[in-house]
């Protein structure tokens, strides 16, 4: 009896998380969306442009420039795992793999974005808060919904919802954990020439600067702590990976004694 309450409990928070996460990361990016429409002002004529930078001006590129950030992309990535998990529910496990390593992925992207937020870029942008805009308090309310809130629900729901596979260690794992950290290099790259070749004027500045999603990209300005940075993420990145799969794995063969055959699950 004890048992059947404690599946019952997980089952009805594993869903309660499942429908807040969704609809919260649904309002979080409409309302980042709607943040940058607000906020568009034309670039006035005579910006200095003092690095020569091609700087595009109009509604769409602050667009670009938002959905440029590892933030909004971690985000609508957990949009669209939520989506998946829901399609099993209605369309009969049309979407297993979200069950896998899937799943493994989007919460270590979704963690690299609460910790480094927190670590990195907390304390700055408390120092831009505003609190007689009223723009500027709703983008620090929304900001709050994608680092802390969002974040905290998927790794929350993966804790109630992982242990159904086995992720076997060895030769697999040089495999899985190429293809998860893919993305990251992806990214880092698109965000690097990004950065580096388009321009853009922040709110409040009088010249355009360099497009980096995040300062502690812009290489510019110190090549060492640069690297450093991107040491510590990609650190952080494998540690997270490996916990998740222990914590997995653990959860696995604690609902599956005693075990005779592991199961294993392609990404």
């Amino acid at each position: 009896m004890g048992i059947e309450k404690n599946i019952g409990f997980k089952s009805k928070f594993s869903d309660f998380l499942l429908w807040s996460g969704l609809i919260i990361s649904i309002i979080a990016l409409i309302l980042a969306f709607a943040v940058i429409l607000i906020e568009y002002k034309p670039i006035p004529p005579a910006t200095l442009n003092p690095h020569d930078l091609w700087t595009p001006d109009s509604a769409w590129v602050g667009i670009w420039t938002m959905i440029s950030t590892f933030t909004i992309q971690s985000n609508f990535l957990v949009f669209l795992f939520f989506c998946f998990v829901l399609t099993n529910r209605f369309y009969e496990n049309r979407a297993q793999f979200v069950f896998g390593r899937f799943s493994l992925a989007i919460t270590v992207y979704i963690s690299v974005t609460l910790i480094v937020f927190f670590a990195i870029l907390f304390k700055p942008m408390l120092n831009e808060l505003d609190p007689s805009d009223s723009i500027s308090i709703l983008n620090f309310i929304n900001t709050f919904l994608l680092h802390l809130i969002v974040p905290v629900i998927v790794i929350l729901y993966f804790m109630f919802s992982s242990g159904k596979y086995y992720w076997k260690f060895g030769k697999q794992t040089y495999l899985w954990i190429p293809i998860i950290s893919i993305y990251m290099f992806v990214y880092l790259a698109y965000a690097l020439l990004k950065g580096n070749f388009v321009g853009h004027l922040k709110r409040g500045a009088k010249e355009i600067d360099y497009s980096f999603p995040y300062p502690f990209l812009n290489f510019h300005k110190d090549l060492g702590t640069f690297f450093i940075y991107i040491a510590a993420i990609l650190v952080l990145y494998i540690i997270l990976m490996l916990l998740f799969t222990f914590y997995n794995n653990m959860l696995y063969k604690k609902n599956n004694k005693p075990i005779t055959i592991l199961k294993d699950t392609n990404f």
